[in-house]
């Protein structure tokens, strides 16, 4: 049985704690959605492979969440909270392996859930909560990479084969898509 340090645990229920927090938070306020909220939950009841202003991922996220729990302010914002939640724990690690102190990496949780980008992104959905947890992921992965001895270049070796692949995929399918493809003409 793996024994966990005191500070281990105390990481675990501060995590477990914000989230718990954020959650009752959401479900327990009456504000309403904030504009990008809404714009972000527009999207997400027409999901698609991109929008004018940005990647669909929080658009996916919304259409989850709010596919599971019926439509609601707390549908729409759980997903940040989940996000948040996440992000502190692969934080943590990296923490971990970075400073190999629980003591520092349970500290560095505290500083990270008491920042603004995670005390505003853990309870409103916009796209800061998942692109920080994809940040963080990358550094993970990154560091993880570098530790093995390999470098970016096996990284990048491997996503090449699928960027040949999405790349003319996605203009085909943007094409096709469209019934009147055309160069804008300055007229």
């Amino acid at each position: 049985m793996k024994t966990y340090s005191k500070y281990t645990i105390y990481t675990g229920i501060t995590i477990l704690g914000f989230l718990i927090f954020r959650i009752f938070y959401i479900a327990t306020t009456n504000y309403d959605l904030i504009a990008d909220e809404a714009y972000f939950w527009d999207w997400s009841r027409h999901p698609d492979l991109s929008y004018y202003d940005m990647g669909p991922m929080v658009a996916w996220i919304i259409r989850f969440f709010t596919s599971i729990f019926p439509l609601s302010e707390f549908s729409v914002r759980l997903g940040a909270p989940v996000f948040s939640a996440m992000t502190s724990i692969v934080v943590y690690i990296l923490a971990m392996e970075v400073l190999k102190s629980t003591r520092l990496a349970f500290i560095l949780i505290l500083l990270f859930n008491i920042t603004p980008i995670s005390t505003v992104g853990g309870v409103i959905m916009t796209y800061y909560s998942p692109q920080v947890f994809f940040m963080s992921l990358t550094a993970f992965f990154f560091m993880a990479s570098y530790q093995r001895g390999k470098r970016l270049v096996v990284v990048s070796n491997w996503y090449e084969p699928w960027i040949r692949f999405a790349f003319p995929s996605y203009v085909l399918f943007f094409l096709g898509r469209s019934r009147s493809f055309h160069l804008a003409v300055k007229e």
